[in-house]
């Protein structure tokens, strides 16, 4: 709904795709853009798909995905960084 540019990629392996998006929502879920908009067609819509995340953040999110420390920590929007559980 809203046109994007592309800052950065990442290959990850042996990660299923849809457990991976979950857990972004799940894990990024306090940085969602808490806004409404008008589709195309005027409808009032919340976007599930847009957050408010530092690209540090991402790429430390990244690096934990990988070593799979993940699961110890969570994203605290209020502080814009990482925190342990």
């Amino acid at each position: 709904m809203a046109p994007v540019d592309v800052v950065a990629t990442y290959t990850l392996y042996n990660i299923n795709r849809v457990k991976l998006e979950n857990l972004l929502h799940r894990f990024f879920a306090d940085g969602r853009a808490d806004i409404e908009i008008l589709d195309r067609f005027g409808k009032k819509v919340r976007p599930r798909e847009w957050f408010f995340v530092p690209m540090d953040i991402v790429q430390e999110t990244v690096r934990r995905l990988e070593d799979r420390s993940i699961t110890t920590v969570r994203y605290s929007p209020e502080l814009g960084q990482i925190v342990p559980l």
